[in-house]
């Protein structure tokens, strides 16, 4: 999984949100697109940055829900420095936070400390070299399943909740040789260590090491022309009471192109070769295709459209994780099938400058197709471990072959009045999540799972002088399906009351943020936010209420 808490969020220049499925330079699972995190680089001058944040979440909308006598806190402290020394590029920072959290049984404390440096040579500018180290220690108990729907429903059932003590560490050497930005090489290292301990259930303590590696070669002919291959490896060790212990190897080889034929028509495509291994078993090999385009229609005008293939093989916990969770028993499948798939988009954007109004927006439709998608589904069956039949529980299966279709659309508009700088953006987006018959070609009429129809988002944001405020506002409409057991007559013994909260309360929200903030002076800025602001009652998966209403204040130093 994503260890989205390990990343260094304090030193980010820009988040990258890249749509499509037209690269083949990522893994085969990377259909729907990619989020790049783009690591500030440190200026000329040393700059030196501390943030400190205070929040306190408030009362329930529903009071018979409150189980706390004292206010519930998040602290956060973060303290970071980078800077150029001569061709030495340095970037170090720590973070601590403590979220007390809003339901019971239900909190965590963490520490981030990371560290980058990188090296140009002086004798060759074109090679340049370096690490990064980042660590991260976690002391958390998650949250899995309430009490009961009346008072209960944020507190945590006991017998789910479980202390998790987390180590997670990464050192990534890299290497790079630049010539005359025509030929590239860079070969790149990342060794990932997470040391996962339950104090209270040893039986599901789990070390993982993974070594990942890749060497890319680019080369630039000219304005038209560009060709980036590479090849990459990842091998994985896992020793564990949980899974068992397990030997993984990926590995894959890439060649894309990027060709200009027309001034105004680029196109990309490319094929990438994917296999994986584990323990003795000989995954598939895959050779996956994506190509993309994109024709300048006018001078502020632009139309893409991209395809891609992908898979997914399984995950070592699908195949052999084996638990008890409360009452339920996760039960392994080592008979699964890997997903696949394939995804297209057209999209339309337009770019426009009227007077001091600046904007775009952005269209797109796009389509997708996957098989043998991987779902846990709550029944009756055999347990390999202890040689029963008729075992209640969840287990991985191949289940749905699905299409999703639907519209996005995205606008963004900006205005400079005096000092005032006004900035307005807005998006929606409807999809048709289905299920097919993959006999027939045709859709049939079961909704996938957790998904919904409809989505939206619009944001102001302006800044006068010293002082910016924001305002946002979400929307999701209600979730169109979840899994039988939830809803059934076995569902009191998992969610108790949950049935009748669902068929009441499942009809979507809208969420409204607000944050004010105001710059002393170069070096200091204080600023203040409150999310979920209306106190909307809501729901993610089954069970799990999202936050009620939060209040935050941040100060933050830079000099």
């Amino acid at each position: 999984n994503i260890k989205w808490g390990s990343l260094p969020i304090d030193n980010l220049a820009q988040i990258e949100v890249i749509k499509g499925a037209s690269s083949v330079l990522y893994g085969s699972a990377a259909l729907n697109g990619v989020i790049n995190f783009i690591t500030a680089e440190p200026g000329p001058e040393p700059v030196t940055q501390l943030t400190v944040m205070a929040g306190i979440y408030g009362k329930p909308a529903n009071r018979d829900w409150m189980w706390w006598s004292s206010p519930r806190m998040i602290e956060s402290l973060s303290l970071s420095h980078s800077g150029l020394y001569e061709n030495t590029a340095v970037d170090i920072g720590a973070r601590l936070m403590n979220d007390n959290g809003y339901r019971r049984l239900n909190n965590e404390r963490k520490g981030q400390l990371y560290l980058n440096v990188s090296h140009t040579s002086k004798k060759n500018e074109a090679l340049k070299y370096g690490i990064s180290f980042n660590s991260t220690v976690t002391r958390k108990i998650d949250f899995l399943l309430w009490e009961d729907a009346d008072s209960g429903a944020l507190r945590q059932n006991e017998l789910t909740a479980m202390d998790f003590n987390g180590v997670t560490l990464g050192i990534d050497p890299f290497i790079k040789y630049n010539k005359d930005n025509r030929f590239k090489h860079e070969l790149k290292f990342k060794l990932l260590s997470n040391l996962n301990r339950l104090p209270e259930n040893s039986n599901n303590n789990s070390d993982s090491h993974s070594l990942f590696s890749e060497y890319q070669f680019s080369f630039t002919g000219s304005d038209i022309f560009q060709m980036i291959s590479g090849i990459s490896q990842q091998s994985t060790f896992i020793n564990s009471n949980f899974y068992g212990d397990h030997r993984g190897f990926n590995y894959a080889g890439y060649l894309q192109t990027e060709l200009r034929p027309l001034e105004r028509l680029k196109t990309v495509g490319g094929v990438r070769l994917e296999g994986n291994i584990l323990d003795s078993e000989q995954g598939e090999i895959v050779p996956v295709f994506r190509a993309g385009l994109n024709w300048q229609v006018s001078e502020s005008a632009f139309a893409r459209a991209s395809f891609g293939q992908g898979y997914r093989f399984p995950s070592v916990a699908e195949k052999f994780a084996y638990t008890t969770v409360g009452s339920a028993r996760i039960i392994p499948n080592n008979e699964i099938k890997s997903e696949s798939g394939w995804s297209s988009e057209l999209g339309l954007m337009k770019v426009f400058l009227v007077g001091d109004l600046s904007g775009q927006a952005d269209i797109a439709i796009f389509y997708s197709q996957n098989k043998n998608m991987i779902e846990y589904v709550f029944g009756s069956y055999y347990d390999p471990v202890t040689d029963e039949y008729g075992i209640m529980g969840f287990k991985p299966v191949n289940i749905e072959n699905s299409r999703v279709y639907g519209i996005e659309t995205e606008i963004a508009i900006n205005r400079q009045i005096g000092q005032l700088n006004a900035t307005v953006k807005g998006g929606y987006t409807f999809m048709y999540p289905i299920e097919f018959n993959d006999i027939t070609n045709k859709n049939t009429d079961v909704f996938l799972k957790y998904r919904r129809k409809h989505s939206a988002e619009l944001s102001f944001r302006s800044i006068y002088k010293k002082i910016e405020m924001g305002l946002n506002f979400y929307f999701k409409s209600k979730m169109l399906d979840i899994d039988d057991v939830f809803t059934g007559p076995d569902s009191e013994l998992i969610l108790p009351g949950f049935t009748d909260y669902w068929n009441n309360h499942n009809t979507g929200y809208l969420l409204a943020d607000i944050n004010l903030g105001f710059r002393i002076n170069n070096k200091f800025k204080l600023s203040g936010a409150v999310k979920n602001l209306t106190n909307t009652e809501y729901m993610g998966r089954p069970g799990d209420i999202r936050p009620h209403r939060y209040f935050s204040i941040q100060f933050n130093t830079r000099f």
